[in-house]
């Protein structure tokens, strides 16, 4: 950056309607799509937020050894965008989901609906 510009950087902390944090721990989806059998799945590396360096930390958990682990370095970051797609790391989950609803029957769709919770349709 030259002496006349500068870089806005902007960081949130995302909460439940109830005001419990998601960071780290996530949320439970309103509607389950069905697993089918993945063999791949346990050989595949997993990214989450919390594996990256410097993530907000859940502030319910906080304590010393978890502040030094987040300063170390975590080689699964060096590999190059090109040498994930070629180990075949892409969205997984979301083309699964699309993939799953799309061969939902109707009535298995109309179910999986009706059993969502309140607000998710």
């Amino acid at each position: 950056l030259s002496d006349d510009t500068a870089l806005k950087l902007t960081t949130a902390r995302y909460y439940t309607p109830s005001g419990r944090s998601v960071q780290e721990g996530g949320i439970n989806p309103d509607i389950l799509v069905p697993q089918i059998s993945d063999a791949d799945y346990k050989s595949r590396p997993r990214l989450r937020e919390a594996d990256l360096r410097r993530h907000l930390i859940n502030e319910a958990k906080i304590d010393d050894k978890v502040l030094e682990d987040d300063g170390k370095a975590d080689p699964r970051f060096i590999l190059t965008a090109e040498t994930l797609k070629k180990q075949g790391v892409e969205d997984f989950q979301l083309d699964y989901a699309i993939k799953t609803i799309s061969r939902m029957s109707q009535p298995a769709l109309r179910t999986a609906l009706a059993t969502a919770k309140p607000g998710a349709r």
